[in-house]
């Protein structure tokens, strides 16, 4: 399971980036001050606190973006797993092999 994650979570904040930017119109400058109180007080001083405000819901979307493409790739591997995996030969023989000889 780890491995799928080490897969999974750089694509996910790629994708969180790129959405990032297409949302805020434009790539932000420090968009990873936004996670803690000192660095939106930094990011307020440097560019107002409009920028710090449309970065944050720049982010939230992006954010939703993210949510909506795992939801789709999670359902479309739990169809996956109820449509073909039944239908496997080797598990419906797994499956209906007596308990006992």
């Amino acid at each position: 399971m780890p491995s799928i994650a080490a897969l999974v979570a750089p694509i996910l904040g790629a994708l969180e980036v790129s959405r990032l930017a297409a949302h805020f119109g434009r790539a932000p400058s420090g968009p990873s001050l936004l996670l803690s109180a000192a660095g939106r007080h930094q990011l307020g001083t440097q560019f107002g606190g409009g920028y710090v405000h449309d970065l944050q819901v720049a982010l939230g979307a992006a954010l939703h973006d993210v949510f909506g493409a795992g939801f789709i790739a999670l359902a479309l591997v739990v169809v996956w797993l109820l449509v073909v995996v039944p239908g496997n030969a080797v598990a419906r023989r797994i499956r209906l092999a007596p308990l006992v000889r």
